[in-house]
């Protein structure tokens, strides 16, 4: 994601988020990227939690089921992959994934590992809003 497609810019019209009824949360190691994600989403309405690596994400997705997770597949401790297949054990479909990753490569595994939805870094922020309400409309 590049500083020019996080910028606020109070013209631009992001698609209207229906907040859900449990936090999303977001896990990205970067904490630009992170903290980018977070002010998007809540902008628009949605609860949101963060994570920097995967462990934290499972002990906070044990504390309280997210209403969707946006996972990044490079997290020290443990990779997306596994955190992914932990959620999946946890929760099975009804915590979707929205995998975001720099690695074009990626989006096969994202298909192995269950994701809703991929968005490759960087991505604007208006297909991040859309990928969200679109995989929770549609859970």
């Amino acid at each position: 994601m590049n500083d020019q497609s996080m910028e606020k810019d109070p013209q631009q019209s992001l698609p209207g988020a229906t907040p859900a009824l449990e936090p999303i949360l977001v896990v990205d190691d970067d904490s630009h990227v992170l903290q980018m994600i977070q002010w998007v989403l809540e902008d628009v309405g949605f609860e949101v939690r963060t994570a920097v690596d995967g462990e934290d994400a499972l002990t906070q997705a044990r504390r309280h089921r997210p209403a969707l997770v946006i996972l990044d597949m490079g997290l020290p401790l443990l990779d997306g992959s596994q955190v992914a297949a932990e959620l999946l054990t946890l929760y099975g479909a009804a915590v979707p994934i929205v995998l975001i990753t720099a690695d074009g490569h990626a989006a096969w595994k994202g298909k192995q590992i269950g994701a809703s939805a991929f968005l490759r870094k960087p991505f604007e922020i208006t297909d991040l809003v859309q990928a969200v309400q679109q995989t929770l409309n549609h859970r």
